[in-house]
């Protein structure tokens, strides 16, 4: 039978039944009075009793045990509440040539984070402009600002500006014995200059990478433009602020780029008492059995620095084309937001670099040939058209964004799943509406002129790219 904690007014009249019973007083009922006042003393105190009783008993469980009792069932089974992380990246600061910004020095955001240099950056010779590796003051995603976004330097040296730009600690990465490089290079062009896909861009050493798409500038300044290494092979990985040089510069366009990637991210707080649960209980509910698909799942969330939000497991009897002994992992990450998204090719690398310390010894992870088999799931880019009438008090530009971010969660809250799947229109329909400004809207073209839903292949996972939604 379950307990009923009793409230205060019930303690207080058995209480005070219990007086005047024992002691044949009737001025328990009197207002003030000696029993009266004792009645409600003794309830006030045990009522604190109760409800201490009633908050240990929440914390038996893992289902409801919270704060300090919460980690204490963690770490009886090993698992370790994931901390808060500072965010770190790049900013672009701006000086005389060969001036040097000291290490610790602090920029602020305009919401009033602090950020400080990892080390000492001189501006090279010729030019104008440095990349400084910077981390935030305090753990937590609150410090995770947008590429692009304006830092204030707290004490510029002589011939710094007081305000960087900021761009993101990732450079090229992904490049393995048998896959290319890939990353972000950013460039400085006056408006209307274009800068043409394929265009060449070379290292110091020689080493050639090529730009994917052509960019053209709506006005003058810095564009980050998507580049590929020209060759697989991890010689092609480079860090953030490393110097390029365009082979063909556009007219208007800077022959010199640099490896940027807009935005500083890997800022994560610390676990919620729910996700840190949620963990809990998933170990609790798939005990290890060396080798069992949430064996893999639970390895991949555990991964030292990256934040694994969902895995999947594949093999021989799930896809028929995956050989025995062969596990295929395909997994997402958390953007810095609390959203999924894919994983670069450097998380994949770190997630099947820890899976081979863990994982049974007749597994396979790769195929002995260079191939890995722990991976992102394949993006489906969605496309559709949305006609949108907002509510008077919103402005279009939040409420589109909320729509965009409406969307994206719904779609990473989706399966990795071999074999044909769908997404269909009444989740769309459930995720826009669900946006926050929303008043009318009508919904087409959905991934085809007359589409009806997302049809997603085999390992396919539904993702929203910015400029995937046609305003109508």
């Amino acid at each position: 039978m379950a307990w009923d904690t009793p409230t205060l007014s019930e303690l207080i009249t058995r209480i005070g039944d219990d007086i005047a019973t024992r002691m044949q007083d009737t001025l328990v009922r009197v207002r003030y009075s000696l029993p009266w006042t004792l009645a409600r003393t003794l309830a006030g105190a045990v009522s604190d009793v109760h409800g201490f009783l009633g908050y240990l008993a929440g914390q038996i469980t893992p289902k409801t045990a919270t704060d300090a009792y919460l980690d204490d069932h963690g770490s009886t089974h090993g698992i370790t509440r994931g901390a808060a992380t500072p965010a770190e990246g790049f900013a672009l600061v701006t000086g005389v040539a060969l001036d040097t910004l000291p290490a610790a020095s602090v920029m602020t955001s305009e919401d009033g984070h602090a950020y400080t240099t990892d080390i000492a950056v001189q501006i090279p010779a010729a030019t104008t402009a440095v990349y400084v590796p910077l981390t935030a003051s305090a753990a937590g995603s609150a410090s995770n600002v947008d590429g692009g976004a304006e830092l204030t330097l707290a004490s510029p040296p002589a011939g710094f500006s007081a305000t960087a730009t900021v761009l993101s600690a990732d450079g090229c990465t992904g490049g393995t014995g048998a896959a290319k490089a890939t990353g972000i290079a950013v460039l400085y062009a006056v408006s209307g200059s274009t800068q043409l896909a394929a265009s060449q861009l070379v290292r110091h050493d020689g080493l050639i990478y090529v730009t994917d798409a052509a960019v053209t500038w709506q006005g003058t300044g810095y564009r980050a433009v998507a580049i590929t290494a020209n060759a697989v092979g991890s010689t092609y990985n480079c860090a953030a602020g490393t110097a390029l040089t365009v082979s063909v510069p556009g007219v208007g366009v800077s022959a010199s780029a640099n490896v940027a990637l807009p935005g500083l991210t890997l800022g994560t707080d610390q676990q919620t008492d729910d996700e840190y649960r949620q963990e809990i209980l998933a170990h609790l509910r798939n005990p290890p059995q060396g080798g069992a698909k949430a064996d893999y799942v639970a390895w991949a969330k555990e991964t030292p620095g990256v934040d694994v939000t969902e895995a999947w497991v594949f093999g021989h009897g799930d896809d028929p084309t995956i050989a025995l002994p062969e596990v295929h992992v395909r997994f997402v990450v958390d953007d810095g937001t609390g959203t999924s998204t894919v994983p670069s090719a450097g998380q994949e690398a770190e997630v099947y670099d820890y899976l081979m310390t863990v994982k049974p010894v007749t597994a396979q992870l790769d195929d002995g040939a260079g191939t890995e088999f722990v991976t992102k799931p394949t993006p489906h880019a969605v496309t559709m058209t949305i006609a949108l009438t907002k509510l008077a008090e919103y402005t279009t530009s939040d409420v589109r964004d909320n729509i965009y971010a409406s969307l994206r969660a719904a779609f990473a809250r989706s399966s990795v799943e071999y074999g044909t799947t769908y997404f269909y229109n009444s989740q769309l329909h459930e995720a826009i509406a669900a946006a926050e400004g929303v008043d009318w809207y009508l919904l087409t073209n959905v991934d085809a002129p007359a589409g009806t839903q997302v049809t997603l292949a085999s390992y396919e996972w539904p993702t929203l790219a910015a400029g995937a939604i046609t305003w109508a």
